[in-house]
């Protein structure tokens, strides 16, 4: 008995997933509609439902990143378009930042786990 062959449309799915990340780096995920009031670490609790939330950005608009530990999370959080948070509704989008090196990103999730 042979093991089974990929789905076309599953392959073409998998493909679609990995192109909504941005090139830069494709765990971290841009955030709009962040009220003045919200603070990193209720933002990170949030966020942490769709994978393990290594640091958030926020700045003193209305917008920030999340930076995920893997990039399941970033493609979880990507495909739900939008969220709800404390009422408002969320802008998710693929990040167009700089990539960030890998012994910061060690850094990041050693500091994460530890939170």
């Amino acid at each position: 008995m042979g093991f089974a062959t990929p789905r076309r449309k599953d392959a073409q799915e998998a493909q679609n997933k990995a192109g909504q990340l941005g090139g830069s780096d494709p765990c971290q995920v841009f955030i709009g509609g962040i009220g003045e009031r919200d603070n990193e670490d209720a933002i990170g609790d949030f966020f942490s439902q769709w994978g393990l939330v290594a640091l958030v950005y926020r700045d003193k608009g209305a917008w920030g990143f999340v930076h995920y530990a893997t990039r399941e999370g970033a493609l979880r959080l990507l495909g739900e378009g939008s969220v709800i948070f404390q009422r408002r509704r969320l802008e998710i989008k693929a990040s167009d930042s700089k990539r960030m090196d890998a012994a910061e990103r060690n850094d990041l999730i050693r500091r994460a786990v530890a939170r």
